[in-house]
């Protein structure tokens, strides 16, 4: 796999997915924490 030194844009969409999904799955459990609290 070559290395792209000018793909700065990638790490930025990876940043974004990394921080959605567990927002995605912190907003989906938190009523579930709130039903069982």
């Amino acid at each position: 796999m070559p290395i792209q030194k000018n793909n700065k844009r990638q790490p930025a969409a990876e940043r974004v997915i990394y921080w959605l999904m567990p927002l995605v799955a912190f907003l989906l459990l938190l009523p579930v924490l709130i039903y069982h609290l």
